[in-house]
């Protein structure tokens, strides 16, 4: 990160380490090079490898986007979390995630491994969770947990939802990112 005390025809600053991927599982194996990062809304990183990494106990491919969450600075530290799972929403895995931007209410993904650049937009991503497996969507939606998808899922989501407890991405908040999900979920749902 560049901290800037002056910006212009003499711009001047320190550079200062935002996160330390050896602190937390990226040490010596060049397929765990971060390609891409970006800062989420909440704080968290998101970002992606050069190759395919486990670390944490989560295990990701170059295709991918994990969530980074704990604290940062020259001693980093906290876990990480799949963000999108690209090779399940339909792009190759061959893909390599080179570029990552989060910008309000969207953000972009660009794919230089085929020289084909595409976005993701917050919209993009939510109809690409449709098309999940349909246990993934159920599992999503069966918000009550009785295994079946139903009038019920809705009530016990908004209930929770209202409460505050409906982290359906798991980021640490309930907010309109979930709202946008669950709906998804339950759009693709197989009743």
């Amino acid at each position: 990160v560049f901290n800037a005390t002056s910006l212009g025809a003499t711009t001047s600053g320190t550079f200062a380490v935002y996160f330390d991927g050896s602190d937390v599982g990226l040490g010596n194996n060049s397929s765990a090079d971060v390609d891409g990062a970006g800062i989420l809304p909440n704080g968290a990183l998101a970002l992606s490898t050069l190759g395919s990494v486990t670390s944490g106990g989560v295990s990701w491919a170059n295709e991918d986007v994990v969530r980074f969450t704990g604290a940062f600075g020259s001693t980093t530290s906290g876990s990480y979390a799949m963000l999108f799972d690209l090779s399940t929403l339909g792009i190759a895995t061959a893909a390599d995630v080179s570029a990552l931007e989060i910008v309000a209410g969207g953000g972009g993904l660009t794919d230089d491994s085929q020289r084909v650049p595409y976005a993701i937009s917050a919209e993009d991503a939510l109809a690409m969770a449709a098309k999940y497996a349909a246990a993934e969507a159920n599992s999503l939606a069966d918000f009550d947990g009785d295994g079946r998808i139903t009038s019920g899922d809705l009530d016990t989501f908004l209930q929770r939802f209202t409460a505050g407890d409906a982290d359906v991405n798991s980021d640490g908040v309930t907010d309109q990112i979930d709202m946008d999900l669950f709906w998804a979920a339950l759009s693709a749902a197989q009743p």
